[in-house]
């Protein structure tokens, strides 16, 4: 049986099997989940959009991922991949991509390993003016856990309230070198003296104030001192008793009958 086609038919069918070949050409140049698309010669040009189910990164072989390792773009001739490093940003220079850059990041700390540090202007917590005369302010309750070590001064303005223990290391704290054999214990009479004369216990440094008017104490230096009159002072009381035992001895024998001799 024969079968004639008029030519409108034929361009009907060709038409047809026109667009099927463009639907498989189409096809083919999607890049399955599971599959690799390998650029071996010119460029590989976006006009939209790359989607990747996750970032592009390389990984540890050099190899440009995009989403995850089983989804990879490999780049052989022009344009070329340079040097390249696991977890770095690739970045074009000519024809050629070098993945072996940092992320940028418009923040001004730097990464050195696993630490970050700031080395220009001032960090401000809870304030976006850092006072002008500190590294760091503040502005807030901050919390320590362990040990903050202080190499200079700490400028307290307010109330320290300590919930624990506080230590103060240093090679003149205590003041039990008034019992050792070679130290030279003032009498009663020269301790007396200088107390009258400069209105201050000799161990305890004088009052002294700051430029602003306020009074000025050195904890160490003042606790110590005060440690020191104490033990002085019991050493004085020990000294009295026994002069005192003595003259109430010799009371007594000769007015044995006294109430104080019973």
């Amino acid at each position: 049986m024969k079968i004639e086609v008029s030519g409108k038919t034929k361009l009907f069918f060709i038409g047809i099997l026109v667009v099927v070949a463009l639907i498989f050409a189409v096809r083919a140049l999607q890049v399955e989940s599971q599959g690799d698309m390998k650029v071996t010669t010119g460029n590989l040009t976006v006009t939209s959009l790359l989607n990747c189910a996750g970032k592009i990164y390389t990984n540890a072989n050099g190899v440009l991922i995009c989403g995850s390792d089983n989804v990879r773009i490999t780049v052989e001739s022009d344009p070329k991949v340079g040097p390249t490093a696991s977890g770095k940003w690739c970045l074009g220079t000519g024809t050629q991509v070098n993945c072996s850059s940092d992320p940028p990041s418009s923040s001004q700390w730097q990464n050195n390993g696993s630490d970050i540090y700031f080395n220009g202007g001032r960090v401000g917590i809870g304030t976006i003016s850092p006072n002008p005369n500190y590294l760091l302010d503040i502005n807030g309750r901050a919390k320590f856990v362990d040990i903050v070590q202080m190499d200079q001064n700490l400028n307290i303005n307010g109330t320290l309230n300590v919930g624990g223990q506080i230590f103060q290391r240093g090679t003149l704290l205590c003041a039990d070198y008034v019992f050792e054999k070679g130290y030279t214990l003032e009498s009663i009479e020269e301790h007396a003296k200088f107390m009258w004369e400069n209105q201050h216990l000799p161990a305890v440094p004088k009052r002294t104030e700051s430029a602003d008017g306020k009074e000025v104490v050195e904890i160490g230096t003042q606790m110590r001192g005060i440690l020191e009159e104490l033990e002085k002072a019991h050493i004085y009381i020990s000294q009295l008793k026994k002069e005192n035992d003595a003259l109430k001895k010799a009371f007594c024998e000769e007015n044995s009958k006294n109430e104080i001799c019973k």
